[in-house]
């Protein structure tokens, strides 16, 4: 089934290959979407919470600047702030667990068996049925567990670190974004039950040329460094992958798995020349499940029955998303070992022949 690339490997062409692969193999087909079952289960589940966790945070944050900014005075009787930091806490790590645990283990099983049936089918030379294909993925999943699951928590400290960039980026521009729009002196009196039973406007600097230029220059600002993490996780993403696919199908000089940093190594290697494909293939996917996930990042899709409804629809797509991304990493994977093979032999060749005449 392995098909020939242009000279020149482009990311249109993996993706319309991967298309490919998937369209003309049922059985690999109704293999990936079984082995993404588990993982769409949980998936709705986590989104749920994840939802719940980023309105709380944002409606502590809101509250929290609202009632504690410096042009504001505020008293209280008897309660503290409202929307205080308790109710952020536990949904907070409520979903850090969810992520760190089930969510990693189920997206490790449903990558190794993608992986292992894509490139089982890539390989063949013949059309492979369900049985055999279901018979040849559990086999090399289950020689390669152990490894892949140590490359897995190379690529979960080097991607969390990243995602940490994110929240303080986001929360970083929440907090100067509402500082530079709130020029207004204001006397707030919170009664009993945090409600406010007394405010006063002393307004001040309202349509302020400083206020505006200041806002856009914190827009600018933190949207550059948005792109900025946005394209170096897309490309590193792409290495981190492509180690994980090594980690199940590559062997080793003494026919051991590849694991690890030497995964990581290797898929460099291999990817070298390719990280502008590479990146591009990475930020599609990115892209893609972020903007399924926008229209709940502002609002709390789990209050309603719609926004359940949408959180299974776009949850589904993103797990068809995610299995389709691994199939085209299995096809990047090998045209790129392809040509890094081949240019090694081409070398060493050429040393050879200049050894022997000189």
């Amino acid at each position: 089934m392995a098909t020939k690339f242009q000279e020149k490997l482009e990311f249109l062409d993996i993706l319309k290959q991967s298309a490919r692969l998937l369209r003309c193999n049922t059985s690999l087909l109704i293999w990936v979407f079984f082995s993404s079952v588990p993982l769409f289960s949980f998936l709705i589940f986590f989104e749920l919470s994840l939802q719940n966790t980023l309105y709380h945070a944002s409606l502590y944050l809101s509250r929290h600047q609202r009632y504690s900014s410096w042009s504001y005075y505020y008293y209280s009787y008897g309660k503290s702030m409202p929307g205080s930091g308790g109710a952020v806490v536990w949904p907070m790590f409520q979903t850090c667990l969810l992520y760190l645990f089930p969510y990693q283990f189920l997206n490790l099983f449903t990558t190794t068996t993608v992986v292992a049936a894509s490139s089982a089918v890539y390989t063949s030379d013949e059309p492979m049925g369900l049985p055999i294909l279901a018979r040849r993925s559990v086999e090399i999943c289950r020689n390669r567990l152990r490894g892949c699951l140590i490359t897995s928590l190379y690529v979960l400290l080097f991607s969390t670190s990243v995602l940490f960039g994110f929240i303080f980026t986001a929360t970083n521009y929440y907090y100067w974004a509402f500082l530079f729009g709130q020029y207004d002196y204001s006397y707030v009196l919170i009664d009993l039950h945090g409600e406010e039973s007394y405010h006063y406007n002393w307004p001040y600097g309202q349509g302020d040329l400083t206020k505006l230029l200041l806002h856009i220059s914190v827009v600018l600002l933190h949207g550059a460094a948005f792109v900025v993490l946005s394209a170096k996780l897309s490309k590193w993403s792409a290495g981190w992958n492509m180690g994980l696919v090594v980690s199940v199908l590559e062997v080793g000089s003494e026919e051991e798995a590849v694991y690890g940093s030497d995964a990581l190594s290797l898929s460099a290697c291999y990817g070298r020349g390719h990280e502008r494909q590479g990146l591009w293939l990475m930020l599609v996917f990115f892209v893609n499940a972020l903007v399924l996930r926008l229209p709940c990042f502002y609002s709390d899709c789990s209050a309603s029955r719609t926004g359940v409804y949408y959180t299974c629809a776009y949850a589904g797509l993103i797990c068809a998303g995610n299995a389709f991304k691994w199939v085209a990493c299995v096809l990047f994977y090998h045209e790129s070992r392809t040509r890094a093979l081949k240019k090694k032999a081409d070398l060493e060749v050429g040393a050879k022949g200049y050894t022997e005449s000189s």
